[in-house]
């Protein structure tokens, strides 16, 4: 659900001191970012974004709190037209990863630069998170899209082609289009990866006749992944909650024989009760 800010209502929040000293920072590289917004205040990388109802900052400074430089990359949003969404609250950070920060902390910037770097060569999913933070991936091209469509496309043909294949090779391919979704999912979700989402999980129910009669494979676990990604995704999109409404509809009625998504009920913190009804509505057409 998208919130209203402005920027006279935010100053009266953060209070004078805190407004003031955020005013006074130079900020640059604002985007729209995970429900929020990020930008660089002062040489200090920060994200903002409303959570539970609350205005919170997320600073390389940290502070722990929301910021001077929270409060100017938001004000900078703000001003920029940073549509932001209201966000559920996050869970409490594990003791790893409390750990893992302070270990972070405690590199200089060049040491913890070059880190990174040599980490995402080999990481499709740190690269991918690494390249939207800073501002250089948008949402997929329709060049990338159809390279994820051809994956697909090659995996529905398998248990309807002429190739040998075995139950192995579903599982397989299975695998592969849960990694390019959840890869898709860390960047800006438009209606071709939507409509991937949603073809990706008619290729998997083809394939699930077949692997539960089988004595020797699971393919639950990528049944449980392919479903929280796909709703990771609807809920990502901007797209109306009616207009998702009816995409769910068209998809009900193709998986009615084996629906492993838990349609519409995963789906309510993005329909809302209305587009429930209206799933239902189009549904029993």
């Amino acid at each position: 659900m998208a919130v209203k800010l402005d920027a006279e209502s935010l100053l009266n929040a953060v209070g004078q001191d805190l407004g003031a000293r955020g005013r006074e920072l130079a900020v640059r590289d604002v985007v729209a970012d995970g429900g929020g917004a990020s930008g660089v205040a002062d040489g200090r990388h920060v994200w903002v974004g409303v959570v539970n109802g609350e205005l919170i900052g997320e600073c390389d400074c940290l502070a722990g709190e929301l910021c001077a430089h929270g409060v100017a990359v938001v004000l900078a949003a703000v001003e920029a037209g940073v549509v932001f969404e209201s966000l559920p609250p996050a869970e409490k950070a594990s003791p790893e990863k409390q750990r893992f920060t302070t270990a972070a902390a405690r590199l200089g910037r060049r040491e913890l630069v070059e880190l990174v770097a040599e980490h995402a060569v080999g990481d499709r999913r740190l690269a991918t998170r690494l390249m939207v933070a800073a501002g250089e991936l948008g949402a997929p091209s329709d060049d990338e899209i159809a390279v994820v469509h051809r994956i697909l496309v090659d995996a529905r043909r398998l248990p309807d082609g002429h190739a040998r294949w075995e139950l192995r090779d579903l599982l397989d391919a299975g695998r592969d289009m849960v990694t390019e979704l959840e890869v898709l999912a860390l960047r800006p979700v438009n209606d071709g990866v939507l409509d991937l989402a949603d073809e990706a999980a008619s290729v998997w129910s083809s394939f699930l006749t077949a692997l539960r009669e089988a004595w020797d494979v699971d393919p639950q676990p990528i049944s449980d992944g392919l479903a929280a990604v796909h709703v990771q995704l609807y809920e990502a999109s901007r797209v109306a909650p009616a207009d998702l409404a009816g995409r769910l509809a068209v998809l009900y009625a193709d998986l009615a024989d084996d629906p492993f998504l838990d349609v519409p009920e995963a789906y309510r913190y993005v329909l809302g009760d209305e587009g429930i009804d209206e799933f239902w509505d189009q549904a029993e057409e």
